[in-house]
């Protein structure tokens, strides 16, 4: 993809990465790696939540059925979704430096796990954080799927529109969903997704519902 000049577009990220390329800013290997990271971030994230979102659905009938009564639920729906099993629960981080965070010192060079899903899930936060509520009052408590700061995930808002989409052009068309099979899940590292989803579901004109 690299090696192929763009016809036209120059702006793009490959042409972009491409002259970096050239000026010997970026090697060919990071240059993959970049682009691998795009497509996994881009892709691979998105459809994974997608498929958690209809399990999560699925387990929970009275809250589709909410929703495809209001749609205005949506982006609650999205939220709720991201917040209650986000498909990337934790990640890793290298201490550059020397840390210490409520008194526990980590030395520089350890490694760090950060769990949005734990953190997600915060008691002390949160009022029932361990219920699927597509309605609830969240109040400011803030969603760490996306991370934050310097490692806030750059496709968060394509990632919310994205979501908002699907669950919108599904509540208008699918009026029931269930499990016809147990799922079957990949492994935790990285992005968590499901390697197999059997799903029953019904399906309704678009327009019916009241």
């Amino acid at each position: 993809m690299l090696a192929q000049p763009g016809e036209e577009g120059d702006a793009h990220l490959l042409a972009r990465l491409r002259a970096a390329q050239d000026a010997s800013e970026l090697t060919e290997t990071q240059c993959v790696h970049l682009v691998s990271s795009v497509l996994i971030g881009g892709v691979d994230t998105n459809q994974a939540q997608l498929a958690y979102a209809l399990r999560l659905f699925a387990e929970h009938p009275e809250q589709w059925d909410r929703l495809t009564r209001d749609p205005s639920l949506v982006p609650a729906a999205v939220d709720e979704v991201l917040r209650f099993e986000p498909i990337a629960p934790f990640m890793a981080r290298l201490v550059a430096e020397e840390l210490t965070v409520h008194d526990v010192v980590f030395p520089a060079g350890t490694v760090l796990f950060a769990c949005a899903l734990t953190a997600n899930h915060d008691l002390e936060v949160l009022e029932e954080p361990n219920r699927f509520d597509i309605s609830a009052d969240r109040g400011d408590a803030k969603l760490l799927t996306f991370g934050a700061g310097l490692h806030f995930c750059p496709g968060a808002a394509l990632a919310r529109a994205e979501l908002e989409e699907a669950l919108g052009f599904l509540a208008e068309r699918v009026t029931t969903f269930e499990l016809a099979g147990p799922p079957r899940y990949d492994t935790p590292s990285g992005v968590y997704g499901l390697l197999e989803l059997p799903l029953r579901f019904e399906t309704a004109t678009v327009g019916a519902r009241p």
